[in-house]
């Protein structure tokens, strides 16, 4: 019998976070709007909030945002 459902799921990571000749994109980015980020990149940014050092709140001035006075 074939292993080949054992191994759908990583074949299908590598063929949604792999840009497309055709395209130019991933197609998560397509999908999604923006470039995929592996998983231990958003563990990193989880473990800075949780410090109290989110990176957003460093880099942006919400006095600016008009989205935050709704």
């Amino acid at each position: 019998m074939s292993d080949w459902p054992d191994y759908l799921e990583e074949v299908a990571y590598s063929m949604r976070t792999q840009r497309q000749k055709s395209t130019g994109f991933t197609p998560y980015h397509l999908m999604f709007g923006r470039q995929h980020r592996p998983i231990d990149q958003d563990d990193i940014e989880l473990e800075v909030e949780e410090e109290g050092l989110s990176p957003a709140d460093e880099s942006t001035d919400t006095s600016c945002n008009p989205g935050h006075r709704l």
